[in-house]
């Protein structure tokens, strides 16, 4: 639900949404015999079962006692499928508010209502669904025991300590940045997160959403932004024991529309909600740097649109990072596979940048070779074995998962950048 609430309440919104949580049974699933249970779904992907939970519980249901499954995650899709194809209609995005809400939706709805009366200000029914009055010509919105126009409330939490914290379905966002910002934010993470499940569902045996949302923080400059180090790059932070949430942090430069490598950001907590299923670990480090670090920097690039309707792209060869992987032929792929994501997201060297490029481009190699040489599933099951199985770096893991020792991609990989390189620069620009 969207909060006018400042970050101070935070963590009572928190304890009542894990509260909420147990009691979640928006998920419907149909046995063949007609029967219905409801929890929300927890994996579809592991197996030949469904497994659904309940509260603390789960029940595990075999595909062959399955006739249907209705969950909260393809009602999200289908909304924003119907967003899609009148974007900017009052009336089309009136009836996907009521559509939201009869799909057991409520934040969607509240996001999706906030969308149309920052495009259409005049919607009556909207402001009345979001609590909004009028005062005179101006329409006020409610914060805590005040009413604010829509340029001073944005004024009034522009600063970190007042941030908005506005939920969809699946994540919570807190940021100081304008509310239009944070409406197309959320929509592009509810996209982010059906392609992912969509594109690597099945191959990874991800777990859905479910329970607490994925946070994330998003500062309106880069100015402000809790740096981790001088290149400022957006990063997400696991759980460490119970000490510490996990938490996404990214900003919006200059006039962007999108919050710096946002994708980028999402997958790396996905990766560690929907795989490795929320671990606390003892230390700053994580299972497997290079597959993490590779993974979400290629689906950066795999997705693109205008704000709040990112969509999927097909994948281009970056010309700056092929050329610094091209200059520096010595680097071993086998000696980037042990470096942690601490020494890949934390620690700065002249070499940084190079890693980040030849981890990001040996990824993209190994999944788009054939199916038939194995290399892009294997990867995949390599990854699902270091951060759900907890085997890190082990290279006998990698190299039984890819068929063959890594040694030997070597050359087959140079020779696929140096023929990649070339086919790009005969392409027109990415405008």
């Amino acid at each position: 639900m969207f909060q006018h609430v400042l970050a101070a309440a935070c963590a009572c919104l928190a304890a009542v949404s894990s509260a909420l949580a147990q009691d979640d049974l928006r998920d419907r699933v149909v046995k063949t015999d007609g029967r219905e249970l409801r929890g929300r779904i927890f994996s579809r992907f592991d197996g030949d079962h469904v497994v659904l939970q309940q509260g603390t519980q789960r029940t595990s249901i075999p595909n062959a006692e399955i006739a249907a499954i209705d969950s909260v995650r393809e009602r999200v899709g289908d909304c924003l499928q119907r967003f899609d194809r009148l974007p900017d209609h009052p009336r089309h995005l009136w009836y996907l508010v009521g559509h939201a809400q009869s799909q057991q939706l409520p934040d969607l709805a509240r996001v999706l209502a906030l969308d149309l009366v920052l495009r259409h200000p005049d919607h009556e029914a909207a402001r009345a669904f979001l609590g909004h009055r009028r005062r005179g010509k101006d329409w006020m919105w409610p914060d805590d025991d005040e009413w604010r126009t829509l340029p001073d409330l944005e004024r009034a939490h522009a600063v970190w300590g007042r941030a908005f914290v506005v939920d969809s379905e699946h994540f919570r966002l807190r940021t100081d940045a304008s509310l239009r910002r944070a409406v197309d934010t959320l929509l592009d993470l509810e996209r982010i997160y059906q392609w992912w499940l969509g594109r690597f569902g099945e191959s990874l045996h991800l777990y859905e959403l479910r329970g607490d949302k994925v946070v994330f923080e998003v500062w309106k400059e880069r100015g402000s932004f809790p740096r981790l180090n001088k290149l400022e790059h957006p990063y997400f932070q696991h759980r460490i024991e119970d000490a510490q949430p996990p938490i996404a942090l990214t900003y919006f430069e200059g006039t962007a529309g999108r919050p710096t490598r946002l994708t980028e950001v999402a997958v790396q907590a996905l990766l560690y909600r929907t795989l490795a299923d929320d671990p606390g670990l003892r230390t700053a480090h994580r299972f497997c740097g290079w597959g993490e670090t590779g993974l979400a920097r290629h689906a950066e690039r795999c997705l693109a649109g205008p704000p709040g309707r990112i969509a999927p792209v097909a994948w281009r060869l970056p010309l700056d990072e092929a050329a610094l992987v091209a200059a520096d032929p010595e680097r071993r792929l086998v000696s980037l596979t042990h470096r942690s994501t601490r020494q890949l997201h934390f620690t700065v060297t002249d070499e940084v940048a190079t890693d980040w490029a030849t981890v990001h481009l040996f990824v993209t190699f190994l999944l788009t070779r054939e199916p038939s040489t194995g290399l892009g599933q294997g990867f995949l099951d390599y990854l699902r074995t270091a951060l759900r199985g907890a085997k890190g770096d082990s290279s006998a893991e990698l190299d039984r998962a890819l068929g063959r020792k890594l040694e030997t991609l070597e050359a087959p990989f140079r020779e696929w950048v140096r023929t990649e390189t070339e086919r790009e620069k005969a392409l027109p620009p990415v405008r």
